[in-house]
């Protein structure tokens, strides 16, 4: 029963090879409780809805959830081969538009205690830069913040960077190698609100028994431990990939070489929020709603009521052919004995009401967003005022969001940069210094003509900018050489 069900999971793409759920396969160790155990399987449903489609929904909701409240659910309810369910993908568009508004971070470095003011200070925090460079490109960093941490960060609440050493394991990894483990792999352990330790969780296959590697990384301290399928702590050569691992890796480099992640802080524990917290029954609605909408659709189809002699006929079976779930062309009419009766094709067109649906998906689409992001971000209007300025205004949601995203970003990025160059330096033998990353963002959006105008204008009149500064500024680029200077005539002739 248990290979079945960690088979179901597969399917449904909540694992990955070697890499899933220990409590799933009936493990248990020191740090898994109950609440985890529910956790996971909350951490499951979130991640299920963004990356599944409608048929893996159905089949997770009618075999895997068993919460009465779930039960009701449109995904659970009907069997998706009984009745064809539309997947909006809402989810998915909502997180991946708020990871590319959210843009990618730029960074710089200082180094306390060296300024710019001699020669050799300035070629060493040169080449301190160019350090930091080569561990980002190595790493391929600036993506993984966008693609991995901070998509999986929105959708699962949290996690943690691990930055490792794995030079002695192989040579091509000259730098310190930087890794996310999102919140359904790893734990965060803390007092109060001081981050404390991480542990990474990892599943190994071998000799069809499992194992679960757990890794804790703490001040100094890495610990590897090994639990088997019985519960049992074995050591570290049952895993061959584990054999010349250490079981206490001791550091010097005065940090704990893990980095915690978390967009929002769920109250009272230790894990973050996903912002799907509260939406997954709106999402489910939705799904309903949005499949309701295509059987309309289907349904308002004219039908052609035929009498059955006059259906077409299978010339293998000489039956008449039956009507499909999108034809509704074909429908047998029993013939009537009256004498009075006639074999004719009767066209009806049913009537149906769209705009009570259509108004309740709104409504649905507006109760998703709040809070979150705009509707006007996605391309979306849901209401009669579509002119600029209304969608501008309408975005502000997008914007905050944005900003607590980047206001949670820019300390996780800093420290995992600044964790990564004193690693590299323990690597390679060098004296430590205290270094200090700068992290930016890119601006959301360009402000608009007209709100330019109203900017540059009082500050041309008043001679704070010059006429070419002006152009430049509101212009930009888009101007030729000719264009430009014949704008900047007309304009001030004209002011």
């Amino acid at each position: 029963m248990g290979f079945i069900k960690t088979a179901f999971r597969n399917w449904l793409g909540l694992t990955n090879e070697n890499l899933k759920p220990t409590q799933e396969l009936g493990l248990r160790s020191d740090i898994l409780t109950q609440n985890i155990q529910s956790r996971n399987r909350e951490l499951d449903e979130y991640w299920l809805w963004y990356t599944a489609t409608a048929q893996k929904l159905s089949m997770f909701y009618q075999n895997y959830i068993t919460v009465p409240a779930k039960q009701d659910y449109f995904y659970a309810k009907t069997r998706y081969e009984d009745n064809k369910k539309t997947h909006s993908g809402l989810p998915k568009a909502m997180v991946d538009t708020l990871t590319n508004v959210t843009g990618i971070p730029s960074v710089s470095l200082n180094v306390i205690g060296k300024d710019e003011t001699s020669k050799e200070n300035k070629i060493y925090l040169e080449e301190r830069q160019a350090l930091m460079e080569e561990i980002i490109d190595f790493n391929d960093f600036k993506n993984i913040i966008k693609q991995d941490v901070r998509a999986k960060t929105l959708v699962l609440g949290g996690g943690a960077i691990f930055v490792s050493n794995l030079r002695d394991q192989d040579a091509a990894f000259d730098k310190p190698v930087i890794e996310f483990i999102d919140e359904r792999f790893c734990e965060i352990e803390t007092i109060g609100n001081i981050f404390v330790a991480a542990t990474k969780k990892t599943d190994y296959k071998v000799n069809d028994k499992i194992f679960t590697h757990y890794e804790r990384r703490s001040y100094n301290l890495i610990e590897n431990w090994v639990i088997d399928d019985k519960g049992n702590r074995v050591t570290l050569e049952k895993v061959p990939q584990l054999a010349k691992l250490e079981d206490r890796i001791e550091l010097k480099i005065d940090m704990i070489p893990a980095v915690p992640v978390r967009y929002k802080n769920g109250t009272g524990r230790t894990y973050g929020l996903s912002i799907f917290a509260s939406k997954l029954d709106l999402f489910d609605d939705y799904d309903q709603t949005t499949s309701q909408l295509a059987e309309l659709v289907r349904k308002s189809t004219p039908i052609e009521y035929f009498p059955a002699e006059l259906l077409p006929i299978d010339k293998r079976s000489g039956e008449p052919i039956a009507p499909t779930a999108y034809d509704r062309k074909f429908i047998t009419l029993k013939k009537s004995m009256r004498q009075d009766s006639k074999e004719q094709i009767e066209v009806k067109q049913p009537e149906l009401r769209f705009a009570e649906i259509i108004q309740v998906g709104v409504n649905q689409l507006v109760q998703i967003f709040n809070g979150i992001i705009s509707p006007a971000s996605l391309g979306i209007n849901v209401g009669a005022d579509a002119s600029g300025e209304s969608i501008r205004e309408k975005e502000r949601v997008t914007f905050v969001t944005r900003d607590d995203i980047i206001d949670n970003e820019i300390g996780v990025v800093k420290r995992v940069l600044e964790l990564a160059l004193r690693i590299d330096d323990y690597m390679n033998d060098r004296a430590f210094v205290e270094d200090d990353v700068h992290v930016d963002y890119p601006d959301f959006s360009s402000p608009t003509f007209d709100k330019l105008i109203a900017t540059l204008l009082p500050m041309w009149a008043q001679k704070a900018i010059s006429p070419e500064k002006f152009i430049d500024l509101l212009y930009g680029d888009n101007l030729s050489k000719e264009e430009r200077e014949k704008t900047q005539s007309v304009q001030f002739e004209s002011s």
